[in-house]
């Protein structure tokens, strides 16, 4: 029962998330930090969380807290230093197999929605785990100033050149976080349009600010009776798929898994369900002869295995949803030239949930069919039904959505088992299997190994949404060293060394974090601190599998290396206070040289070299402005690292 909580309307979206590379603008986040900060709030007597970043994020352990969720929820305001002008609203609330609840409260400011700022919180046996989530504070807006709907219509239409929109889509008033390219985050409060037209081809959410008339953002919503036969792929060979029989013959229906692969070749577009007139794939016999749609339909069929066996999941929503794929979408190529057609595949997600694959130019790319498109589509819409609106095609947060569609399009791969590999579409590309990117190496496609490190893309760029598809390099390099292990040096001239816990475990950490601990607008650091609480919850915070995580994302330049927490030095070197303010004390009981180095997160040093006395010794921190650092002692030869948050 909700007490006194009231539900809300959640709008859902629909996105494209083209296999290769889009182009709207996009916007960047903060930088990278340890999870689990707090200090304590000593009104309420409840540890208070550190906003991490510009967009708000925060994450926080309550694991030995021993609070209730009414606890929780009753500090917001007082945790943020929020008036009574902001209120949080529970929206939903979920238990998963593990027997954690997740309860979404929305954030409000007088009234109207903050869009993607919600708090998460975890909770099992009654009892708080954690809480996460984005919040920023917002003051004296006039949220009485008003736009008609008509007026916002028609300008979101001259700023996308449309003239005739198709869908009955509320427009809405919102509140929306928008990045500047100056790097200056502002929150703007703007009427929410939503632009479905089929010429020019365009689906998108324009916010448009109510008081100036200015179009302040868009986010583009364009992503990317049964028998069984044998079916000649056009990659893989023969194999086994499920089609369903006619009078007149064998058609690409499977019935089971309601999985339906239609010829869009002399498709029209609808504004109800994306392609009408659509034709069946058949075949007089049960030996369907050489066609790229066969891989589709077994590609799906093995992406629909895939996630019911590994993770329980029924269709892309959990709920059995019809799955549609359409080949040979000629019409794009017309429409649509600007998506790369013939040469790309794609997702539509919401209200349409149908995946596109185009046939290739046969010079540079074949049918774009292969195993892991279709596993790396499907999963755009999966995440696109994550219980917390997906995640933004956008910046970090689009990136982290190409990341996550190319880990379960690669795991599926695994999955099934037929010479596997770490490189995405290298059965597309007629390039000698090279591929589009390799997660095992993401620089030999020019995309970054490193945050913000060579090849990174401006998330606020106008290329490739603010760098979806190139950005993704980060994460999908932290999951192939998740999974694998490996050692090097990274582009912050960090050494690393991961131990690999395999893909089984790795996929279930990305899985897990994807599905309960990120919000729409998440960024790397959300990624970071969502997986180390996915980690928590699968395999216990002492686990190899936790310790893996947290070595991966330092490889890849977020957060910092485990320090070798030897008994000797625990025993022997004490900071206090944690928070402090002006001075920090080290009490460090060693013969023998120990200093003490302060680095920020970015890694930059802000307290050179300190050598450290027998005993109590102070460290000035005035000078350091409010945030998280890293105290890194040197002690005989022996290194350890300890965070230390400053509240000045």
């Amino acid at each position: 029962m909700r007490k006194q909580y009231t539900s809300i309307k959640n709008f859902k979206t629909f996105l494209y998330l083209s296999f290769l590379i889009g182009t709207t603008t996009a916007f960047s986040y903060g930088s990278p930090l340890e999870m689990v900060n707090y200090q304590i709030n000593s009104a309420a007597g409840i540890p208070k969380p550190i906003i991490l970043n510009s967009y708000g994020s925060f994450a926080i352990d309550l694991t030995t807290q021993k609070l209730t969720i009414d606890q929780i929820s009753t500090a917001f305001n007082s945790w943020f230093d929020l008036d009574n002008d902001h209120t949080f609203i529970e929206v939903s609330k979920t238990t998963d197999a593990l027997k954690f609840t997740h309860t979404h409260f929305q954030h409000y400011y007088k009234g109207v929605p903050v869009e993607g700022e919600r708090i998460l919180v975890h909770t099992k046996a009654n009892l708080v785990q954690s809480v996460n989530g984005q919040v920023t504070v917002l003051k004296d807006i006039n949220v009485s100033k008003g736009m008609g709907d008509e007026r916002a219509l028609e300008i979101a239409k001259a700023a996308l050149k449309v003239h005739e929109v198709y869908g009955d889509y509320p427009i809405t008033t919102t509140f929306v976080k928008y990045e500047s390219p100056r790097g200056v985050v502002e929150t703007r409060f703007v009427k929410k349009v939503r632009v479905d037209s089929f010429e020019p081809l365009v689906m998108a959410n324009v916010y448009v600010d109510i008081a100036t008339g200015e179009v302040v953002k868009t986010v583009n919503l364009i992503h990317d009776v049964d028998v069984n036969v044998t079916a000649i792929t056009h990659y893989k060979g023969a194999q086994t798929i499920v089609v369903d029989n006619t009078a007149s013959g064998y058609r690409l229906r499977d019935n089971g898994r309601q999985i339906e692969t239609y010829n869009a070749e002399f498709a029209k577009y609808s504004p109800r369900t994306l392609l009408r007139d659509a034709t069946d794939f058949t075949s007089t016999t049960p030996n369907f002869a050489n066609n790229p749609a066969l891989d589709a339909h077994w590609g799906m069929e093995m992406t629909y295995d895939y996630y019911k066996n590994v993770f329980n999941r029924t269709s892309y929503d959990d709920q059995g949803g019809v799955i549609k794929n359409y080949y040979n979408a000629v019409i794009f190529e017309s429409m649509m030239p600007q998506a790369g057609y013939p040469n790309n595949a794609g997702a539509f997600g919401m209200p349409y949930n149908v995946m596109v694959y185009g046939r290739g130019d046969n010079v540079t790319m074949g049918p774009v069919v292969g195993l892991d498109v279709a596993g790396h589509e499907f999963t755009h819409i999966v995440i696109d039904h994550n219980g917390a609106g997906g995640l933004d095609y956008q910046g970090e947060s689009g990136a982290l959505n190409e990341s996550f569609a190319d880990i379960f399009g690669t795991a599926i791969e695994f999955y099934v088992n037929l010479n596997p590999n770490w490189i995405v579409g290298e059965d597309v590309m007629l390039n000698n299997g090279s591929g589009l990117r390799d997660m095992s190496n993401p620089k030999k496609a020019n995309n970054p190994n490193t945050y913000k490190g060579q090849y990174w893309i401006n998330t606020t760029s106008s290329f490739d949404n603010g760098g979806v598809h190139i950005n993704s390099g980060v994460q999908n390099f932290w999951f192939y060293l998740l999974s694998e292990g490996g050692s090097g040096s990274n582009d912050l001239n960090k050494n690393y060394n991961v131990t690999g816990i395999g893909i089984e475990k790795a996929e279930k950490i990305a899985y897990r974090n994807l599905t309960t601990y990120l919000t729409s607008s998440a960024t790397f650091l959300d990624a970071y601190n969502g997986s180390l609480l996915a980690a928590k919850d699968l395999y216990g915070d002492a686990s190899n599998e936790y310790e893996a995580v947290l070595e991966a994302w330092y490889a890849v330049g977020i957060g910092e290396k485990l320090s070798t927490e030897s008994h000797v030095i625990l025993d022997k070197l004490k900071v206090y206070p944690n928070p402090a303010k002006g001075i920090v004390f080290v009490n460090a009981d060693f013969d023998g040289l120990s200093t003490l180095e302060v680095y920020d997160l970015l890694g930059k040093r802000v307290v050179k070299p300190i050598t450290l006395n027998k005993g109590e010794n102070s460290v000035n921190i005035q000078s350091l402005s409010n945030g998280v650092y890293f105290l890194k002692f040197n002690i005989n030869g022996q290194t350890y690292s300890e965070k230390l948050m400053i509240n000045n």
